[in-house]
């Protein structure tokens, strides 16, 4: 699989794990697409297929699958040839593919992403690009703004139509034509910029700090508050340490015990990544996130404040220890993800905590931030970890997570 298309040093870390693959492990859109087969080309382009069982139940023949997510990178590298995987942003999509690889008026297949803005994008590529046409079948469930999508492309005069709705999914098919200045005006007109700036004061500074937020990555243009109230509590935290444990860092900024190997996982924009480099430009950074559009913008975030920070595309950490990264890290700071896609899926956090004990240093410590009716706490006390909670509202919980250690007994 061709990795190069990852900006900014973005590494792709592949998991070892093996997949089942059966027709129950589908998303409405794969079971959709695979009821209706029939509309595919042989050499038919996939952009932005989902994580599920479709990758081995759909044959690869001559097509090229474009994929947004480290866990979809693994589910089809585990059934198609690796050259037939490309990873990329679903901010730019298949434009950043060279339309050399592809058919000279290819059928594609786009899997309709979170992000609105991602999918006008892709238009605008194809618009914009040298075929004369490009054929787009447009699949998404109906809560995911499918068919508003369609109906305001046909109300612009633009080629599409309904193909089919079953699976409580909608199939679309539109017809682009290079230069169509309808088309093109539609666009201008819906286009968000792909990337927001925003700006909020670094409680661990005090200072300003400015990043970008790429479509469709969580908290798009803001500081969102579960984030906010982490980086103020871990500040209080800091400030409270006992006088002979912290140390003065620069700008007389305390960073005696928040030091050394630090894993921001589900980096998302790399807000917190962001923070702490600011905080202290010594600390070593790992960012973690299995969405390549949250990698390239966290990456474009560290490339000036930590320009040797490691920006990973993976599914999940266990790639980590496997590479490894086994008792690497001082600290784990974490904003954890529990969705995907437009479900809610405590998985992959889960996952994560199995995993602290394998990546924590002995006496590392682990600062989470989660939504207060989620049942983090109980999850990782069973797991023989102590919780302690800093901070919690109405809304969030701010807990310090340390191992427990078992005693040794003297004979």
């Amino acid at each position: 699989m061709e990795k190069g298309l990852l900006k900014l040093q973005v590494r792709f870390l592949g998991s070892q794990a093996t997949t089942l693959t059966t027709t129950d492990d589908l998303s409405p859109p794969s079971a959709a697409i695979l009821k209706r087969e029939d509309l595919l080309k042989a050499d038919c382009v996939l952009v932005w297929p989902p994580a599920d069982g479709m990758a081995g139940l759909l044959e690869a023949q001559q097509r090229l699958a474009v994929v947004e997510t480290a866990a979809a990178a693994d589910r089809f590298l585990k059934h198609w040839p690796a050259g037939a995987i490309r990873v990329a942003s679903s901010v730019e999509g298949i434009g950043r593919i060279s339309f050399d690889e592809l058919p000279p008026e290819p059928q594609l297949l786009v899997f309709m992403p979170k992000a609105k803005q991602a999918l006008y994008s892709l238009l605008q590529t194809l618009v914009q690009s040298s075929a004369a046409s490009h054929e787009v079948l447009l699949v998404g469930e109906k809560r995911s703004g499918v068919d508003g999508i369609g109906k305001s492309l046909v109300k612009a005069g633009i080629d599409a139509g309904k193909v089919d709705s079953l699976r409580h999914c909608q199939i679309w098919r539109v017809t682009v034509q290079r230069d169509d200045g309808a088309l093109l005006q539609w666009l201008t007109a819906a286009l968000a910029a792909d990337r927001a700036q925003f700006e909020f004061t670094n409680p661990l500074t005090g200072k300003p700090l400015s990043l970008n937020s790429g479509a469709g990555v969580f908290s798009f243009g803001q500081l969102d508050e579960g984030t906010e109230l982490l980086l103020s509590t871990l500040c209080e935290w800091l400030n409270d340490c006992p006088g002979d444990s912290v140390a003065a860092g620069k700008d007389g900024r305390q960073s005696g015990v928040l030091k050394g190997r630090v894993l921001d996982f589900g980096c998302g924009n790399g807000v917190i990544s962001a923070a702490l480099a600011q905080f202290d430009g010594r600390l070593d950074i790992v960012a973690v996130d299995t969405s390549a559009s949250a990698c390239e913008s966290t990456a474009f975030n560290l490339s000036q404040l930590a320009p040797e920070a490691q920006v990973i595309m993976a599914d999940g950490v266990r790639p980590l220890i496997d590479t490894g990264e086994h008792g690497a890290f001082d600290w784990i700071i974490s904003n954890p993800p529990f969705h995907e896609g437009l479900r809610k899926s405590l998985e992959p956090t889960l996952v994560f905590f199995e995993s602290l004990a394998s990546l924590l240093k002995p006496g590392g410590r682990v600062l989470l931030v989660a939504n207060s009716f989620l049942p983090y706490q109980q999850f990782l006390q069973k797991h023989k970890f102590e919780v302690t909670v800093l901070q919690e509202d109405a809304r969030f919980t701010v807990m310090m997570v340390k191992r427990v250690l078992k005693r040794q007994t003297g004979h």
